[in-house]
Formats: C-alpha cells, structure tokens, sequence
C-alpha cells in the first residue's frame, strides 16, 4: 500500500539530526518542502489492524501492489466474514480456502497466504509477538519465510505494527521511483541499489523511506539537484 498522506509531525531523532535521514543534502530542503516530515508510525490502516501483529501484517498482505482504498475495503470485508474486526488469528484459521477468489475479494493465493499464517500463529509454529525482541533482519525473515509473505509486507509492518525506526523497503515501487527523481538516475533503480543506497541513512531509514514514499508518485520535471552539482548546499531547517 501506499503510505499515509503526510503529517507535519516528527518523532525519533531531532530536527537537526533528521539530516542523516535524508538520501541527500541537496535534495533535503525539496523533500522537507514536498513531504514535510512525516510520521513514519502513522498509516491509513492503523484504525483497522489495531496494535495486534496479526492484523497488522495481514492487511499488509492484502495490501501489497493493490492501492490502499481496495486494501482497506478487502481487509475490512475479511473481518466481516471472519465475524471480528480486526480479524483474529483464529477466525481466519477457520476459515475454509475458497477455490477462486474469497468472498472478501482476496484472490486464492494471497488468501492461502493470510491462511497460513493464521493457522501458524494459532499453533504457535509463529510467533509474532516473539518479533518485538528480535534485530529486524531476524524480525523481517520471520513471516517472510511463510508462503506468499514477502519481504515487504514483513518490512511495512515492522515500522507500523512495531515502530521501528531503521527498517527500509528497498523493494516498494514509491521509494524505487522517488530515487529515481531524486538522485536524477537514468533508470529506475534496483532493489540491490536501494538497498546500498539506503546504507548511507542508519540508523533513521525509516524516516527516509516514509519521506521518499511520499514523493515517488510526483512526475520528474522540477527534480533536485544532483549530489554533485555545485552550489546544492541546502540544509534541513
């Protein structure tokens, strides 16, 4: 899903410290100017998913390459039929595996997937509570490693479900397209190049990630200034 409409609200690292967030100083007063300086914690699914990790990383499931009104929509249709919202582990567990597409609207393969985790938690093959007192590569590896969980919705719902503050998607479309305009690249860049990229902005990447979402949808024309350009000195005020 796409991240929240931003919010002029800091939190973590002061002001002048949110420098080292920044994927570069010359680029830092257009994305303060663009994005403001967004909580990386606030998100539109929040009064859906609660504080439970369960629902927090399911609907993240659900939302994964779809926009957020459809991922809410389903989300909130899954919690209907599963008779609680937001979903517990043990209503989707009990739920039947529809042959197509569930009833909420979730096509087979990611209902397997939110099944399936369900099921492991139930059992206590999963335990996602156990996250909170995991590094977050350990945290990210957890659900990734069930069928049809990717990194990226491990990753989102670390930040949201678990606030932390150095966790980047290096493979979310928004954060790929706004380097791409930030750092002026020829081509959209990979997700290793992200990722080496992204190196630079620990232990705030979080915070940089929620910046960048917020402005990959904007069109290129009226770019920063590249790194190198002479003169590109602007500060984060």
């Amino acid at each position: 899903m796409r991240p929240a409409r931003a919010r002029r609200v800091v939190l973590g690292p002061r002001p002048q410290r949110l420098r080292r967030a920044l994927p570069l100083r010359s680029g830092a007063a257009w994305l303060i100017a663009t994005v403001g300086r967004p909580d990386p914690f606030a998100w539109d699914g929040s009064h859906l998913a609660g504080n439970e990790p369960f629902p927090g990383l399911a609907l993240h499931i659900v939302g994964h390459q779809i926009s957020i009104p459809a991922a809410l929509t389903i989300f909130g249709r899954l919690g209907d039929v599963a008779g609680a919202r937001p979903p517990s582990a043990r209503t989707v567990a009990r739920l039947d595996l529809p042959p197509l597409r569930a009833p909420w609207g979730s096509p087979r393969p990611r209902h397997g997937s939110l099944h399936e985790l369900a099921a492991g938690v139930e059992s206590g093959a999963v335990d996602l509570y156990g996250l909170r007192d995991r590094d977050d590569p350990d945290a990210i590896g957890v659900p990734s490693s069930l069928r049809g969980v990717g990194p990226w919705s491990a990753q989102l719902s670390l930040i949201h479900q678990l606030h932390r503050r150095d966790v980047l998607p290096a493979g979310d479309i928004g954060i790929r397209n706004a380097i791409h305009r930030v750092y002026c690249l020829p081509e959209l860049p990979s997700e290793p190049d992200v990722s080496a990229r992204a190196s630079a902005w620990a232990p705030h990447r979080s915070y940089a990630a929620t910046r960048l979402r917020g402005c990959g949808h904007l069109p290129r024309s009226g770019s920063p200034l590249r790194p190198d350009t002479p003169g590109s000195g602007a500060r984060d005020r």
